[in-house]
Parts: C-alpha cells; structure tokens; sequence
C-alpha cells in the first residue's frame, strides 16, 4: 500500500510540475488546462487502478498459500510425513547428504513390506510437492509463504529423493517426472545457501564488532 501511494504522489508531483510549465511557457487557455488537467486524471486513475489490482492480486496468493498451509500442508502432508517417520526410523525427516532412499530401498536387513509402504507414502509426498510447486511457478501461491513454511524440509527430502526421481525417470523414460519439484527444489536450495552464507557473513562482522569493543574497553 506505501508503494501504491509513493506512486500515486510521484504522478500528481510530475503532473502539477508539467501544469506549471505549460502555463508558464505554453500559455495555453483555460479550456487546454482543463483537457489537460482531464487527460491526466484518468491517466492517474489508471495508474491506481492498475497498482490496486496488483495489490489485491498478491494478497490472494498469500491468501490462497495461507489455505493451503493449513488446509492440505498440516492434515495431508503431515499424516503422510508421520508415517514415512515411523517407518524409516528418522524422527524430522531431515537427511545427510550420505542417505538417500535408493540406498534405503537397496538395504538387505529393511523387509520388503516397509520397502513398500515407504516407496508409496514417498511417491503421495512427491506428488504433492509437484502440485504445490506448479501453483508456486504459476504464481497461484506465495513462494515466500511456501518457502518459509516447508522450504528445509523440502530440500532436504527432494536430496534424499532425487536418485529415485532419476532412477523413474530413466524407467518410464520421460524426463518430465516431478519437473516442477525440482526446479522449485534448486531454486531453494540456492536461497538457502545464499542466506546461510549471509547470516554467516553477519555473525563474523559481529564477532569482529565484539573483539574490537573488547579491545576498546582494555
């Protein structure tokens, strides 16, 4: 709304500017000034209608991933996050770059029944995801919303997936599979490194801060 207004006085600004000059160089009649004055009111117009539509255009999506969160997010994906936990034994679902779910599913002492059980709970999550990621890239939801909702947990299983997203691809021979969850994963990934990198980047300054105020006081 501030940048709807900052814009709205920007216009009036140029236009009262632009009057002035056309009085005192032009020396137009009071019929031109007021054709002139009419032309920019409804270009004025245009511009708030055009900055209130996109007002009302970005608080739908925020409104729309709000529902999402707490409509499909909590009581599906989390139903199904719960159930993958049980069976393979990881109580966040947060994996290190040494797991992956084709070793899981490679593991000779896990039963052919849990291998299974977590290949379909895993494939509902999956697509899910996809779903999610093509209202994101359609710009039907919040990418920020989303983002700081589910965007760790997402990298962290879309890493512990993708082998067994390539490895269907390579079986059903269509690249496309999960497409969407994958751009949106890299897409996050490298946010989330260029945030950890700057919160790093923050803590060393105030560490540096702290030595030299500690400096100071001896």
């Amino acid at each position: 709304m501030k940048k709807i207004n900052l814009v709205i006085l920007i216009t009036i600004l140029f236009f009262v500017l632009l009057l002035l000059i056309i009085i005192f160089y032009l020396e137009p009649t009071l019929s031109d000034i007021f054709t002139f004055a009419s032309s920019y009111s409804i270009i004025i117009g245009l511009v708030f209608v055009y900055y209130q539509l996109k007002v009302n255009l970005n608080y739908s999506k925020r409104k729309s991933s709000s529902d999402f969160i707490f409509e499909q997010i909590i009581p599906y994906l989390g139903k199904l996050e719960i159930e993958l936990r049980t069976i393979v034994g990881n109580k966040y679902l947060l994996f290190s770059n040494n797991e992956s779910l084709m070793l899981y599913l490679a593991n000779s002492d896990i039963s052919d029944d849990d291998k299974n059980n977590v290949k379909k709970i895993v494939n509902r999550i999956l697509n899910f995801y996809e779903r999610m990621c093509i209202c994101i890239l359609k710009e039907v939801f919040d990418e920020d919303i989303c983002y700081d909702d589910k965007g760790f947990n997402m990298i962290s299983f879309y890493k512990w997936t993708i082998p067994y997203i390539q490895n269907i691809r390579r079986e059903v021979n269509d690249e496309r599979i999960y497409v969407n969850f994958e751009a949106i994963s890299s897409k996050w990934i490298q946010r989330y490194n260029k945030n950890k990198t700057r919160i790093q980047k923050k803590k060393i300054n105030q560490v540096d801060f702290l030595v030299i105020e500690n400096k100071d006081i001896s």
